[in-house]
């Protein structure tokens, strides 16, 4: 619905509603600010940032037919977000990316947290409730590698399954690591967690 290409932006105090569009806000290759922003009922995802540097806080995201947040090759801080029934996942960070998220509650989603190839991500102060799946950590493209998730003041609330971690990559949960698992990827992606990407 909206683009960003090469243009620093900040956006405030604005709402996206009801888009049937692919994104309802895609930022690409800048550095942008978002505070006081609410979606809601977008058709894809709420927000797509590739290969930018970022802040998301104070903003809502409520009914995304796929993700709520979704950054690639990125650098993003969310702070105060209420995530609410995303069709996929609640916060994505894929390609490399650095995502930093404190004071967020994220809950009747598909997917509440996934990092996925090699990207890095930091969660403080968080309560994923009533979650298909609460944390995921996976390789899913061959060029890139493991990744890592640093969850501190976690509350987990009535999820289906709290979390899948794929071998190599990690889950420090409340400080300590979870278990493990083989096969992570093939039950992503509408076999069994999250949104087929078809």
């Amino acid at each position: 619905a909206v683009n960003f290409f090469e243009n620093p932006v900040k956006i405030s105090n604005c709402v996206f509603k009801n888009n049937r569009t692919e994104d309802g806000l895609n930022i690409i290759n800048t550095w942008f600010e978002m505070d006081n922003v609410s979606f809601s009922n977008t058709q894809s995802d709420a927000f797509d940032g590739d290969f930018v540097t970022g802040t998301i806080s104070n903003s809502s995201f409520i009914n995304s037919g796929n993700d709520a947040i979704d950054v690639s090759g990125s650098n993003l801080t969310v702070k105060k977000v209420i995530i609410q029934n995303a069709g996929d996942k609640g916060l994505s960070a894929g390609e490399n990316s650095q995502m930093t998220a404190e004071d967020v509650l994220i809950q009747d989603c598909e997917v509440a947290i996934a990092s996925k190839d090699l990207s890095q991500m930091t969660v403080n102060q968080v309560v994923l409730r009533n979650n298909k799946l609460g944390f995921t950590a996976f390789q899913k493209k061959p060029e890139f590698g493991a990744c890592q998730i640093e969850a501190t003041n976690i509350r987990l609330e009535n999820n289906e399954l709290d979390y899948l971690i794929e071998r190599n990559s990690s889950l420090n949960l409340n400080g300590e690591f979870v278990p493990v698992s083989d096969g992570v990827k093939e039950r992503m992606y509408g076999a069994e967690f999250g949104k087929s990407s078809r």
